[in-house]
């Protein structure tokens, strides 16, 4: 859960982008957030600007590392999951490894290796 938290706060940053850019185009700017402007920039195109620039990109991309580890993880933790099932199937019913064993019972046949 450590990287759905990584993620999470990564994410939280990002919203505070998304938030400067949505007051830039309401025109409601605090004065901190005005000092990010470049001079003469109408707010339109600071937002277009923070939303589309390369931090942004990159912070997007960050949070995504997390979350892709996140899946792996559960992938793998299904797929073991899933092989120790159909190896205590085979178990129960006499099957081998070998799924072409002409002693296996027809019902250990319509279980498929990983």
């Amino acid at each position: 859960m450590d990287l759905l938290q990584q993620a999470s706060d990564l994410s939280t940053k990002l919203a505070e982008t998304e938030t400067i850019a949505f007051n830039a185009i309401a025109h409601n700017l605090s004065a901190e957030e005005a000092r990010k402007k470049q001079p003469e920039e109408s707010e339109e195109a600071f937002a277009n600007r923070i939303m589309n620039d390369s931090t942004y990109m990159s912070q997007k991309n960050a949070i995504m590392t997390p979350l892709n580890q996140f899946e792996t993880l559960l992938e793998n933790r299904l797929d073991s999951s899933i092989a120790h099932m159909l190896s205590q199937v085979r178990n129960v019913f006499g099957c081998h490894d070998s799924f072409t064993d002409s002693g296996c019972p027809q019902f250990c046949h319509h279980f498929s290796p990983m």
